[in-house]
């Protein structure tokens, strides 16, 4: 092919004015939410009552959690250990149920702003539960809060339980993370029906939580990271 024919203009580069601006594409930056910090209770944060799974555990009732190691005052080694023992109905606790925990404890810390202090029997709509946990509101996730309530009231911890008045484990404790619950429906103590769920905490969890043995966690990441 012969390039002489063709016009010199053309191989000229074009103006400012004549160049099109194509469009930047820039990355896009996720706008994460910002951080909302609930109190946990912190004795229950290590205590392994939680079990790390996306599908209820057969066969599997019990587990036992190493709290600390110490020399007591005769120069013996001691193991401080807290077992978990589920209701064979109801099976251990396991990720659903944490979530569904961590809606609670953002409903006990919007009744403490409220009221300034825990004032049992804290009031628990399975609908409030069920939003602030993400989950969606039908049948299946009303059958899952019913359990849950169960399951927290259900489930004992045996052995070495952090008492934060005292400072220390009581060890040889037996308690359940909630000491009674009424759910919506059923009679009440004074004979009326519960329009809502109502939950009365352990005296050992309430008394950490007065005695503030919490520790903060950002209700939103967790949400975002669920």
């Amino acid at each position: 092919m012969c390039w002489h024919g063709l016009a010199t203009d053309a191989l000229q580069p074009l103006s400012s004015d004549e160049q099109v601006t194509l469009p930047l594409a820039l990355p896009q930056t996720e706008m994460l939410p910002p951080p909302e910090y609930i109190q946990a209770e912190a004795f229950l944060e290590v205590s392994g009552y939680f079990t790390p799974s996306s599908k209820r555990i057969r066969r599997i009732y019990t587990k036992e959690k190493k709290l600390r190691e110490y020399i007591d005052e005769h120069g013996n080694r001691r193991t401080l250990k807290v077992k978990i023992s589920a209701n064979h109905e109801l099976g251990l606790p396991i990720t659903s149920d944490l979530d569904y925990y961590r809606a609670f404890l953002k409903i006990c810390d919007e009744s403490v702003d409220q009221e300034g202090r825990f004032r049992p029997p804290i009031a628990v709509s399975s609908s409030r539960l069920a939003r602030y946990a993400g989950k969606p509101w039908n049948l299946k996730t009303r059958r899952e809060i019913q359990e849950w309530f169960d399951r927290m009231a259900g489930t004992l911890m045996k052995g070495a339980i952090y008492l934060a008045k005292k400072k220390d484990y009581d060890d040889g404790a037996t308690g359940a993370v909630f000491s009674f619950v009424i759910q919506r429906g059923k009679r009440m103590r004074n004979g009326k029906i519960a329009e809502t769920n109502y939950v009365w905490p352990s005296p050992w969890f309430l008394s950490n939580y007065y005695y503030r043995y919490t520790r903060p966690f950002d209700f939103e990441f967790y949400n975002a990271h669920r």
